[in-house]
């Protein structure tokens, strides 16, 4: 009894103090926590807007929400999506106002825990996304961006039709260039095996991640898992044409990063788009976006917590009878 005793207090000790982790503040322009209206709702302009905190863009003014795409094969194409749990903020969110600073709101470590935006995947094509707009303020004259967003796949990697499924975007003025992810499975001939830019086939089971630009130019891709979550973390530098993309699991964890450099540059931030805007698509499942988050003002590479883990301590020890 004596040693199972001490055991137990030795372990407990550990525990307080080894599992233990902080993450840093984030700042952000604009974040997107849809506290707003019911899951299995369709998707509207005013929900959206409900849904979208930010000091540093007017919305209906100097942000605009361009109405959800609903004409599809599965009719609405954008659903308000439930909670994805695993996806809340890992550290604190501070929405910043005219400065790189913080000011408020300021949203507690795990406490963005509600809606998300659901998009149906078997609508493909341009007119399957929605548009967050730049009319003017900072962000419309912005040449470095950086955006967060929590994603859920419940696609699988035999998707309907793999090739070149995007999902989010950001886009730029006056030429149209853009700064996309883009997912592809693994279905025949797919954008992430060895016949692509010699990144190699990506593992079996899994679907690749990259980013795509302008001209037509794609970075290698990262492999996840169908049915989990992850966060992306995207940042464009407009001027250089540098586009960087980090991905990490719900826990923090980096699962991959990867860049490319394109072609086209310069211009200003003109807006966003979430869904698809290309030809992928897969029937039957909804993909989840959730806590959306950009920065344009201080644009940091990545946009992502800092963590801290706790040590363990180095002056235990245990003796047992």
């Amino acid at each position: 009894m004596t040693k199972f005793l001490v055991g137990i207090l030795f372990l407990f000790s550990l525990g307080s103090v080894c599992y233990g982790q902080s993450w840093s503040t984030l700042n952000v322009d604009l974040v997107i926590p849809m506290n707003t209206s019911t899951p299995g709702s369709a998707l509207t302009t005013a929900i959206l807007n409900a849904g979208t905190v930010s000091n540093n863009c007017t919305l209906g003014s100097s942000c605009t929400w361009g109405t959800p795409a609903s004409g599809g094969s599965y009719s609405p194409t954008f659903l308000v999506g439930e909670n994805q749990a695993s996806l809340s903020n890992l550290g604190s969110v501070c929405v910043m106002s005219g400065s790189a600073t913080c000011s408020s709101p300021t949203y507690a470590a795990n406490s963005l825990n509600f809606n998300s935006i659901g998009h149906q995947d078997g609508d493909p094509g341009a007119g399957s996304n929605i548009q967050l707009v730049f009319n003017g303020g900072t962000a419309a004259s912005a040449t470095t961006v950086s955006g967060l967003v929590g994603i859920t796949l419940n696609m699988p990697a035999l998707q309907t039709n793999t090739n070149d499924f995007d999902i989010f975007g950001f886009w730029q003025l006056p030429n149209g260039n853009y700064a996309m992810l883009q997912l592809n499975g693994q279905t025949g001939s797919t954008a992430c095996d060895s016949t692509w830019n010699g990144e190699g086939p990506i593992p079996s089971g899994t679907i690749g991640i990259r980013v795509e630009g302008k001209p037509t130019i794609h970075s290698p891709c990262i492999p996840l898992t169908p049915g989990n979550s992850y966060f992306a973390s995207m940042w464009w530098n407009l001027n250089s044409g540098v586009v960087d993309l980090y991905v990490y699991t719900s826990a923090g964890t980096l699962v991959g990063n990867t860049t490319v450099t394109m072609g086209d540059t310069g211009g200003t931030l003109s807006n966003i788009t979430v869904g698809n805007n290309e030809i992928g698509y897969n029937d039957g499942t909804v993909t989840y976006f959730q806590n959306l988050m950009l920065n344009w003002t201080s644009a940091p590479d990545p946009l992502f917590w800092t963590s801290g883990s706790l040590q363990p301590p180095t002056n235990l020890s245990a003796k047992v009878n």
